[in-house]
């Protein structure tokens, strides 16, 4: 197998996800390397997919909880709670969890995010340019005649792929970028001490809600303990930082430094670390999806609707990247003590939620090791996209219609977007079968030397396996396994 430049190998560890382009794909504030981090290439060389476990049917509940409301957003979603859920408590293994004060979630369409009524929005649908960027280059390529060769530089110049075409992407990405920067006139909701001081408290509440939702899901006890371990509500593991810096590092969990001096790393542990102008890009798709009603002219009022799209977007954030904590959990209690802080440990778990997607995976050229890599990071953020929808509509309240206005405008605006990276998957599997598909933008970087713009996002392409989990994100009516597993041992 051709070993990857050390280059490409570290843009795979980095499992970058839009690079400073907004809006980003749903469930990535604007760009996100996320949790639990990629293997390097000659890390998982001897790398194995766990066998999917088997998962007995739920066991029956007995403690009623709100039923489903009826609706068309996506099919079973507006509650959060599946049918076998929904006239029970959780099984009796949760029932040693850690206990706090009880969370009462509020009745859908009430509470400070339900509405019963919102207004009617059509979502602008997402471009991605690097996508189309790599449509047209293997276009290129077909031209050519290539063979698909895996290692060896690709046979085609910048001048061959629509040029016109990509200086209108790239200056479509410029245009992009100045959107991320926050206005001055909301500066002062998501920068300075009083902002990270509010922030910082609703991104602590935003864990407590989750984990009351994973209680009322029947999540085990020793899953729920493990979290409290992997990623605790603490301050100085859930930081709010409060910055402006559209070029700032992505929102992310990521492994937790015990050794500032060596940067070493505990790949058992977490920390979470949001940017501000990650929660700026993801209260804009509340503002324009009108999930929490129109804005008003009164000052007063319109300032307190920024500041409710600010702590909505905030829990979307949170309760994705608690996902990837939850996963990371769920693989230490399937892997012996001194197994855990692995950086692939993941690779060598009893049991590992990921494996759960199978039905998602893609070949990646048909190697083993890279496919197992690639196919870990998309069922990641496929299950934290769905899980954290789920969450936001049950623990936020919501109506149907704001269930359905989320749901169209944080991931069904990217259907075009989908579309195209499912023909782009198809398209290597038939024509060019033993090429990675997430190795293609390394390669596609060098073409464009001299084009930081066109280099910028053919580097977003080395995130291939999570934009495929991204842009399919987990349907409520499709967790039920997801749940079973975290209610068996």
């Amino acid at each position: 197998m051709p070993m990857p430049t050390p280059f490409r190998k570290t843009l795979a560890l980095a499992a970058l996800c839009l690079v400073a382009a907004a809006p980003p794909l749903a469930g990535c504030s604007r760009r996100s390397a996320e949790a639990p981090p990629l293997a390097a290439r000659d890390d998982s060389a001897d790398l194995a997919i766990a066998p999917a476990p088997s998962l007995p049917d739920a066991p029956p509940l007995d403690v009623a909880v709100p039923s489903e409301a009826s609706s068309g957003v996506p099919p079973e979603a507006s509650s959060g709670v599946p049918p076998e859920a929904s006239s029970g408590a959780p099984p009796e293994a949760s029932s040693g969890a850690p206990t706090a004060s009880p969370v009462v979630f509020p009745e859908p369409g009430t509470g400070r995010f339900g509405r019963a009524t919102v207004p009617a929005t059509v979502p602008e649908t997402i471009v991605l340019n690097e996508l189309r960027l790599m449509w047209l280059a293997l276009d290129a390529l077909e031209r050519k005649g290539w063979n698909g060769s895996w290692g060896d530089p690709l046979p085609i110049a910048a001048a061959d792929v629509s040029p016109a075409e990509v200086r209108r992407m790239v200056a479509d990405e410029e245009r992009k970028d100045g959107e991320l920067t926050i206005p001055a006139e909301w500066e002062d909701l998501y920068v300075g001490d009083a902002a990270r001081a509010e922030v910082q408290a609703e991104l602590l509440a935003a864990r407590v809600e989750y984990v009351a939702f994973l209680r009322e899901r029947g999540v085990r006890a020793e899953y729920l303990e493990e979290l409290d371990f992997v990623l605790p509500g603490d301050p100085r593991r859930m930081v709010y930082l409060g910055d402006n810096d559209p070029q700032a590092k992505p929102t992310a969990t990521e492994p937790l430094v015990v050794d500032e001096a060596t940067q070493e790393q505990d790949y058992s542990r977490l920390t979470l670390k949001v940017h501000g102008v990650d929660l700026w890009n993801g209260s804009d798709m509340c503002r324009d999806s009108r999930v929490l009603g129109p804005p008003t002219a009164a000052a007063d009022a319109l300032r307190a609707w920024h500041r409710d799209c600010r702590d909505f977007a905030l829990r979307q954030t949170a309760y994705h990247e608690l996902t990837h904590a939850l996963q990371r959990a769920y693989v230490n209690r399937h892997l012996a003590p001194e197994e855990r802080n692995r950086r692939a440990s993941w690779s060598d778990a009893s049991k590992a939620l990921y494996t759960l997607e199978r039905a998602w995976f893609w070949r990646w050229g048909g190697h083993d090791a890279v496919a197992a890599v690639a196919n870990h990071a998309m069922a990641d953020e496929r299950q934290a996209d769905g899980v954290s929808f789920q969450v936001l509509v049950r623990a936020g309240g919501l109506s149907d219609a704001q269930a359905k206005a989320v749901w169209d405008h944080w991931f069904g605006r990217l259907s075009d977007a989908r579309d195209l990276l499912l023909r782009i998957g198809d398209r290597f599997d038939r024509q060019w079968p033993e090429y990675p598909a997430d190795d293609f933008g390394g390669a596609l970087f060098d073409v464009f030397s001299g084009q930081p713009g066109a280099q910028r996002m053919a580097l977003k392409l080395s995130a291939l396996p999570a934009y495929v989990g991204y842009l399919q994100p987990m349907r409520p009516e499709e967790s039920d396994a997801f749940w079973r597993a975290l209610r068996e041992p």
